[in-house]
């Protein structure tokens, strides 16, 4: 995008145009401006750190404040009536984001709110009346505990004598799967987690090649059906080893067509 497509300050209302302090915004937040100031459209913005990701968050705080400027162009807000949720991963960054934008928007009637463990604060008229809520993840108004679940949970931990490394320690631990799928799977699905993309690959090889030798009898397999859709399934997979591994040892996991009946966790301690 060249110099001469850069939205600038003009292209916002006249009571927004002082929230920044710069004339022209970035190609980035220039190709987005239209969908963030301009429309009501979701969207997911994947730049790099420092590329002006909030700016284009602002826009979209901007966008919805706008309802507020009247036909003569005033800007007149009514606290509370509409609200912008901010969610980050820190109460660092919460708290930074507060004090930046109550100087950017509290001189214009904006009220800006923390929500997080740090400020108790806060009232339900508070939060009546914030027009932007800064929280963080860990902050939620009901926490339903392990009595709600329609099906119960079982965590089973089991211990190992650690490796020289976390490498060799997980690559030990493929020997591990099928015993306790057996013991605990109960010819249910399972849903395996693997720390990289070959970890996943390499345990399925190893059950593939278990499970080959049960011949017939193959646990993972329970009907002539089920073989042909595992057969038919691994014709839409590229890689060769892949197919081999969906038909010989049944893993539908690899397919992703998975369900979660079984979490298995390893740890270092004996006991």
């Amino acid at each position: 995008m060249d110099s001469y497509t850069l939205k600038s300050m003009a292209d916002l209302p006249a009571p927004f145009r002082a929230c920044f302090n710069f004339r022209y915004f970035n190609s980035l937040q220039s190709e987005c401006f239209p969908a963030c100031f301009h429309s009501d459209v979701n969207m997911v913005v994947s730049a790099p750190t420092g590329s002006g990701k909030t700016v284009i968050f602002e826009l979209c705080i901007l966008r919805l404040l706008s309802r507020f400027i009247s036909e003569d162009g005033r800007f007149t807000p009514t606290n509370g009536t509409l609200k912008t949720i901010y969610i980050a991963p820190s109460k660092a960054l919460v708290q930074e984001k507060v004090r930046d934008w109550t100087q950017k928007f509290g001189s214009r009637g904006i009220v800006c709110l923390e929500l997080t463990g740090d400020n108790e604060s806060y009232n339900t008229r508070s939060l009546q009346e914030a027009d932007i809520i800064l929280t963080t993840p860990e902050v939620s108004i009901k926490v339903f505990g392990e009595e709600m679940r329609p099906v119960k949970l079982t965590t089973k931990v089991f211990g190992y004598a650690p490796a020289k490394n976390d490498f060799l320690f997980e690559k030990r631990l493929q020997n591990y799967i099928f015993d306790i799928l057996m013991q605990y799977s109960r010819g249910k699905s399972a849903l395996i987690f693997c720390s990289t993309r070959k970890g996943a690959q390499e345990a399925a090889q190893i059950l593939s090649q278990t499970v080959m030798a049960f011949g017939h009898s193959n646990p993972f397999i329970k009907s002539r059906e089920q073989q042909e859709r595992l057969r038919e399934a691994s014709l839409s997979c590229s890689d060769k080893q892949m197919q081999s591994y969906m038909i010989y040892g049944g893993m539908e996991l690899l397919c992703f067509v998975v369900h979660i009946t079984l979490t298995i966790t390893y740890c270092t301690s004996p006991h």
